[in-house]
């Protein structure tokens, strides 16, 4: 990722303070996600066929998943883990992380239209806009810890984690389909595939953070909310995450079904082994 922005950052008139601090963020980043984030997108481009024409996405989709992550460390006002941007005052920090957003969008620029069929680099930027909005919605719920008076903890909670990491992951693994493919059919079925992946990741993730001090509306919180107390029992508490879970997983069987062999069986595991090891040979 690091040599493909730098490439990007050369070419932009940015005065040299900025540039020197993300050409250190985009280095930091890349190696923080070099165990999984990077791996997943890059499985999901092997399963797909796709070439290195991608990679502009690739790094784009990267970039603003880094964005991401140094939002909520700001608004959940956890310790900054870059320690070369901890030390700067909030407004330089936020301020970083619009920048951030808009080199990952600049980078789509790099799609080749004469690689890539122009309109499916525009249907991919549409959707990249859509998202964004999406995913915005969903931070601002996690954010206002609200639910609406005709909405239940989990349908909340549910709605929460689908627009906020479930579409992240729903351009991840739709963006791609959509550089690959004018099948429409695949298309959705891949990117709903997406949603479930980073749907189920968020509930991993609250799983793990169970403890923490700054929650909001988190799957622990709703379930309680929902069933009570005594849902937090282990046993009752780990039979009820594994339904859901299973219940995702029989959704997502069914839309890989009719697809190719290799594309459904890779797919499958990229979600199953969400909450691995722990559960993975459970929950096939």
């Amino acid at each position: 990722m690091r040599d493909h922005v730098r490439t990007r950052i050369d070419q932009l008139p940015i005065l040299p303070e900025l540039r020197a601090l993300l050409l250190h963020m985009v280095q930091h980043d890349d190696m923080l996600q070099a165990d999984h984030i990077g791996p997943v997108i890059t499985t999901v481009q092997m399963l797909l066929g796709a070439d290195d024409d991608v990679t502009p996405f690739i790094v784009a989709w990267r970039l603003m998943y880094a964005a991401i992550s140094r939002l909520d460390e700001l608004q959940d006002n956890d310790p900054i883990s870059d320690g070369a941007v901890a030390g700067l005052e909030p407004g330089l920090r936020y301020n970083l992380v619009l920048t951030y957003y808009a080199l990952a969008a600049s980078m789509l620029d790099d799609l080749d239209p004469q690689r890539i069929p122009y309109q499916r680099i525009h249907r991919l930027r549409r959707v990249w806009s859509d998202s964004m909005l999406r995913m915005a919605g969903g931070q601002q719920r996690d954010l206002l810890g609200a639910i609406h008076a005709d909405t239940t903890p989990l349908v909340a909670y549910q709605e929460l984690a689908q627009a906020k990491t479930g579409a992240t992951f729903a351009l991840a693994f739709g963006g791609l389909a959509i550089l690959c493919a004018d099948d429409t059919d695949l298309i959705q079925r891949i990117t709903r595939v997406g949603e479930i992946y980073g749907t189920l990741l968020q509930y991993s993730d609250d799983l793990l953070d169970q403890h923490a001090p700054n929650q909001t509306l988190t799957l622990p919180h709703a379930l309680v909310q929902t069933y009570g107390a005594a849902v937090q029992q282990p046993h009752t508490y780990q039979a009820i995450v594994s339904l859901i879970t299973r219940a995702y997983l029989d959704r997502v069987r069914e839309l890989i079904q009719p697809l190719p062999a290799q594309l459904t069986s890779g797919l499958l595991d990229l979600v199953t082994t969400v909450f691995a090891p722990q559960t993975e040979s459970r929950l096939r």
